[in-house]
Formats: C-alpha cells, structure tokens, sequence
C-alpha cells in the first residue's frame, strides 16, 4: 500500500507544509487553552492588565510554536515550489544514459564502473587496477568518450578521467 507513494520534491514538500500545519494547530490550541485557564483562575485580579503577568496575549510557547511552523512552512514551500530540473527531464536523462551503458561491451562496462566507483581517476590508475595495457585503455575510453559517457581532462603527464554529467 505504502509501496504506491512517490517521494517527489511536491510530495515531500506538501508532507513538510502538512506538519507546519500540525504545529501551527497545535500552538493555537495550546495558547487558547492557556487563556481560558489564565482567564479562570485570574478572574479577580485587581492588577490592570498591563502588569498581570497572566494576561498576557500569546503565552511564550506558544509564540515559538508559531515561529516555528512558519519557518518549517516556508521551507515546505520552498521544496515544493523549487525544482533544479524538470523531472521529466531527469527521467529522460537517466532512461538515456541506462540506454548507452546497455549498449556497451564487457571491457567498456569494467572500465566505467572502476570510474564511477570513484567519481574520478587518473589514467594510469586505470591501467594498474584493470590489469590492461596502456593502448587499450587509451582506446577503450576513447570509445566511452565517443559515446559521451566519461570525459578526460590533460593533468600533466597523465589524464583524470571522470563521469560525464
């Protein structure tokens, strides 16, 4: 059942707004159940109300309540309203790339997942750990380049080979 919901930036950002409200609720209910009391046990006071401490407008808590429902309301909002892309886009982008990295051979997979573990890697690193030889993992990525799945960058004598985004 559970299983069915999506954890989108709208839905995490409307679960977060949902709670801003719970909070806010729960501030008002608790301020108004302090004012009644205050107003019960105080209802002889002679002290004007300017100096009763108890007849205060918005007891302190609560008033912490309501700052804090409205900070976790706005940034509510602003998860649900920010997106760095559209999802579609990233979907499409993702189902792209599944796409190229099913069309590659044994030897280009090896070689991109020793990449993509670390994020970046020296050439010459690859070369030691795979256990292949300079000029076919020159040419490997030179195909994997190709196919716009890793880039090179010169760093002196050698390259640092990253995963393209």
């Amino acid at each position: 059942m559970l299983s069915n919901i999506s954890l989108s930036r709208k839905n995490i950002g409307a679960i977060i707004i949902v709670i801003s409200l719970f909070i806010f609720v729960l501030s008002y209910l608790y301020m108004d159940t302090v004012k009644k009391l205050d107003a019960q046990l105080h209802k002889d006071c002679d002290l004007p109300d300017e100096i009763c401490p108890f007849k205060k407008n918005i007891p302190p808590e609560a008033a912490a309540g309501f700052a804090v429902s409205a900070v976790t309301g706005l940034f509510g909002a602003f998860v649900y309203f920010s997106s760095p892309k559209n999802e579609k886009e990233v979907a499409e982008k993702l189902s792209r790339s599944k796409e190229i990295l099913s069309r590659l051979d044994i030897d280009e997979k090896k070689i991109y997942g020793m990449i993509a573990e670390s994020g970046s890697v020296f050439q010459s690193e690859l070369v030691e750990k795979s256990g292949m030889s300079k000029v076919k993992i020159t040419r490997l990525l030179d195909r994997l380049e190709s196919k716009g799945v890793v880039e090179r960058k010169r760093r002196g004598m050698t390259n640092i080979v990253m995963v393209k985004q």
